[in-house]
């Protein structure tokens, strides 16, 4: 199992590539696959809400999302469902917009 930490002091996969859900894990060690299912999730729920990864409110979703996954939820497609709840939104939102 690799954890790794928004402050990157432990190991990581030569082949990991930038997953947008570490901008704010703010120090929070998750396994590797617990980052890529959440990112997953939080850049999908992002494109429903029409929001770029490096607009303000994102902070909001990634919070959100980080939230489930602590209390154990690791379906991406469930991760993107709560969270648009949250915001009042319909699960069945898709969005075309690309994100940043």
């Amino acid at each position: 199992m690799t954890l790794v930490t928004a402050t990157g002091t432990a190991p990581v996969r030569a082949a990991a590539r930038f997953m947008p859900i570490t901008l704010f894990l703010a120090g929070q060690a998750f396994e590797l696959e617990a980052i890529e299912i959440t990112s997953a999730a939080f850049v999908a729920a992002c494109d429903a809400l029409h929001l770029k990864i490096s607009d303000p409110a994102a902070r909001f979703v990634a919070e959100n999302v980080i939230e489930l996954a602590q209390r154990g939820i690791r379906d991406p497609d469930m991760l993107r469902t709560m969270t648009l709840r949250e915001f009042g939104l319909s699960p069945a939102v898709r969005s075309t917009a690309p994100s940043e």
